[in-house]
C-alpha cells in the first residue's frame, strides 16, 4: 500500500484513481502469515475431551422425596409433643 501511494503521489495519481486500481489480495506479507498459521495448525493434537459433570450427590426428585418425609417427620414429632 504504501508503494501504492508513493508511486501516486509522485507521478500526481488522485485518489479516484487509485481506488479504481485492482489490489492484489492477500498481500506477500499475509499470504505468508496464513502459510506459516497452516503449518502451526498441523502441529496441533486434538484437544482431549473434557470430563463429564459430577452427578448430584442426590438426584433432583429423590432430594424432593426426602425433604418431604422430613417435613412428615418433623410434623408427626411436634404433634405427639402437643398431646404428651
Amino acid at each position: 500500500m504504501i508503494n501504492e501511494l508513493t508511486l501516486a503521489m509522485k507521478e500526481g495519481i488522485g485518489l479516484e484513481a487509485i481506488g479504481r486500481t485492482v489490489h492484489c489480495y492477500p498481500t506477500i506479507g499475509e499470504g505468508v502469515m496464513q502459510a506459516g498459521l497452516a503449518y502451526i495448525r498441523t502441529k496441533w493434537g486434538k484437544l482431549p475431551k473434557p470430563p463429564p459433570p459430577p452427578k448430584p450427590a442426590l438426584e433432583p426428585t429423590k432430594l424432593a422425596a426426602a425433604a418431604g418425609a422430613v417435613a412428615l417427620l418433623v410434623a408427626v414429632v411436634m404433634a405427639m409433643k402437643k398431646r404428651a
